[in-house]
């Protein structure tokens, strides 16, 4: 079994390599612009990895929208081995409905147990943040997470409280 984070910094040499025997995964593509097009070809790729148990997205600034989220959110979706996920999804236009589809996703997590989020700048208001509440309260192992909503829509931060199944929670404004 594979141990060490195999981390790609373009799409397509990601999809070039042997997803099925990926077990720890980190693709950084902060300000690629990639789009839901991009997104897709990314989820598509995503949906191949088969092993993963712990992966790391960074995708701030890349005009990610409800379609493209909603591609990437099937793939997460299908990881039933998945422990561990972070996702830098700042700064791109996911909005409540964005949000509410990846929150959907993520409850199909079973074994997840440490989750980062990190939705600033998303516009997202109460909505979304309670979907994202009532989801992540459906993960069985969630045990530690972090989420970062500064200037989604303030009023979303009211729903911090709702996430009390969680150990350890922390929100960063």
């Amino acid at each position: 079994m594979q141990n060490n984070i195999i981390v790609y910094y373009d799409i397509q040499d990601f999809l070039s390599s042997e997803l099925s025997s990926l077990t720890n995964l980190q693709i950084s593509l902060n300000n690629y612009l990639i789009g839901d097009e991009g997104a897709q070809k990314l989820g598509l790729g995503l949906a191949q990895c088969t092993n993963l148990s712990s992966l790391t997205l960074y995708l701030e600034r890349n005009l990610i929208g409800v379609q493209g989220v909603s591609i990437l959110s099937s793939s997460l979706a299908k990881f039933s081995n998945i422990s561990f996920l972070s996702l830098d999804l700042r700064y791109n236009p996911l909005q409540n409905e964005g949000v509410s589809i990846l929150a959907s996703s993520l409850a199909q997590c079973s074994k997840l147990s440490t989750l980062t989020l990190d939705l600033r700048q998303n516009s997202i208001g109460d909505s979304g943040a309670s979907n994202l509440s009532y989801s992540l309260n459906q993960c069985p192992n969630l045990s530690t997470l972090t989420i970062y909503f500064r200037n989604s829509e303030e009023n979303c931060l009211k729903s911090k409280g709702q996430f009390k199944k969680q150990q350890n929670y922390h929100h960063t404004e």
